[in-house]
């Protein structure tokens, strides 16, 4: 490998890349092979280019990330430690290290952000007792009794005021947590979560945060509001979330023209989302238009979770993949538009509000033996479909919750309607390899459980598994069947724990020294 001829000698590049290299946290002993090995995959020429740039670092990640490159500058360890040091030595923070567990498909490392409550500065009006009279901030260590004020601390401090808890003033006093005291036993005390913003002095930069409000007076203190008259009359749009799934055995045009920009050919597809941009179109205008009372940039006002992956669901590069999934943001005024869309080889799925959950006003009813022709056909025919489903290789008729009885008498006449909220899941094993549907409805039925079979599910030597639905827990954890005992078992939902960003900077000279729980 020759460094010659692109700008700087072979030593003085090497020698800057490698100090650039320790900057951002490779260790001394390693950042001279680190540097030879970046050269070597990256380019010499792209390297030196590089370092001229007037943000060296930023234009080396650049050409370090193109296709067919890849090279990482710094592993996943030397940025943690580097985090970790700037946090401590810069503003006194600290970062604790969390477990991590072992997954199959790569995740991010979770860490929460501590902030010291004495470089939080409050906005001196933020906060009034019940006259209007504004509350002075007081340092945490003052805290006392028969006072008048609101300090800043952390979760640990205030929870010391509540075991046992009681009112230490006849005014206005209380304490604002930099995190929220939740799932622990507040007693007699007056306890709200709050959203407040405050200036972290080091930077002299705004957060947001996300805590508590402890009363320790008589006297409320509360967050002062301006006047609401004006803010009353700014609405923001009611939205919809919708999951779009192209697949690629299905799809009309060329897998490689595809995913080069599979949003783009997505939105081109779907017609009816685009916004109408004219006037006085005409009443044959393929193009939506909102409602009088909204004013809309865009239809898609989000796009978010872009996924390329097998039909089993395992991640997948885009080559490789069967299918590829993205979540949209739409008005809701443009939800029922949405889920009318037909188009081969891609399908329309409405979820709750955050995407994570299928949306409760519709159910599927799986047509069985059919492609994906008859199923088109039995969906267009039948007036209470709302579109096509597919999952892998199975096809259905999605339908609202109101039309579910009518659906399965019409589409799946062969099953006896079972309705039922389902609250919990439960796995029924073992059971006969290949038992079907109609069978486990009998099944139910002698046991006097109001359940729904939802799908087959992983069995065992001992025999299969089905899966089932239910708002009421089985009469009991062990019921006969099949002339053998069936264990039931609760499915776990594998969701993690449910965790609050406590804290929102507003800008990356502040936030890249942390990472956020969110």
């Amino acid at each position: 490998m020759s460094l010659v001829g692109y700008g700087l000698g072979p030593t003085e590049l090497l020698q800057r890349l490698s100090a650039l290299l320790e900057s951002k946290g490779v260790a001394e002993g390693q950042s001279l092979s680190r540097a030879q090995s970046c050269l070597s995959k990256v380019g010499v020429a792209a390297v030196s280019k590089a370092l001229d740039f007037k943000n060296p670092w930023g234009a080396l990640k650049e050409a370090a990330s193109k296709p067919g490159v890849n090279f990482r500058l710094v592993t996943q360890e030397e940025l943690q430690a580097q985090i970790n040091a700037k946090a401590s030595s810069s503003f006194g923070a600290s970062i604790p290290k969390g477990k991590m567990e072992k997954k199959s498909q790569q995740s991010k490392a979770i860490s929460v952000l501590q902030l010291d409550p004495n470089d939080l500065q409050l906005d001196s009006e933020h906060f009034v007792d019940q006259d209007g009279d504004c509350i002075p901030q007081i340092p945490f260590q003052e805290v006392v009794a028969d006072k008048r004020g609101l300090a800043i601390c952390s979760r640990q401090d205030a929870l010391s005021f509540l075991n046992p808890f009681r009112i230490i003033s006849s005014d206005s006093w209380a304490l604002l947590t930099t995190s929220e005291l939740d799932n622990i036993d507040k007693g007699t005390a007056n306890i709200i979560s709050i959203r407040y913003s405050a200036i972290f002095t080091p930077t002299q930069e705004p957060v947001i945060l996300h805590g508590s409000l402890l009363q320790l007076g008589d006297m409320k203190v509360e967050r002062f509001f301006p006047d609401s008259t004006a803010m009353d009359q700014l609405e923001a749009v009611r939205t919809s979330v919708i999951k779009v799934t192209a697949f690629r055995d299905e799809l009309e045009m060329p897998w490689d023209s595809f995913i080069a920009s599979p949003v783009k050919h997505l939105l081109a597809f779907m017609v009816p989302l685009q916004l109408c941009r004219g006037k006085k179109c005409g009443s044959d205008c393929p193009f939506f238009h909102a409602p009088i009372e909204e004013e809309l940039e865009s239809t898609v006002q989000d796009v978010w979770a872009r996924r390329f992956q097998k039909l089993e669901g395992a991640v997948s590069d885009p080559g490789s993949a069967d299918m590829y999934q993205v979540f949209f943001r739409i008005p809701e005024s443009a939800l029922k538009i949405a889920l009318g869309i037909a188009l081969v080889g891609v399908y329309i799925e409405p979820r709750v509000p955050d995407g994570k959950g299928t949306h409760p006003d519709f159910a599927v009813v799986w047509l069985t033996g059919v492609g994906r022709n008859e199923a088109a056909h039995q969906v267009r025919t039948y007036a209470c479909s709302v579109n096509l489903v597919r999952l892998k290789t199975r096809f259905g008729a999605r339908i609202r919750i109101s039309d579910e009885k009518d659906a399965y008498e019409k589409l799946r006449p062969d099953l006896p309607f079972v309705q039922v909220r389902i609250d919990h899941k439960y796995r029924l094993h073992p059971i006969p390899h290949g038992t079907q549907r109609a069978t486990i409805i009998k099944l139910l039925e002698q046991w006097g459980w109001k359940a729904k079979p939802l799908q087959p599910t992983k069995g065992s030597t001992l025999g299969g598994g089905w899966e089932v639905g239910s708002d009421t827990a089985p009469p009991k954890p062990v019921l006969f069947g099949f002339n053998q005992d069936i264990m039931i078992t609760e499915v776990k939902q594998k969701t993690q724990a449910k965790q609050v960003q406590s804290v929102f900077t507003s800008s990356p000279s502040t936030g890249s020294l942390f990472c956020y729980c969110c």
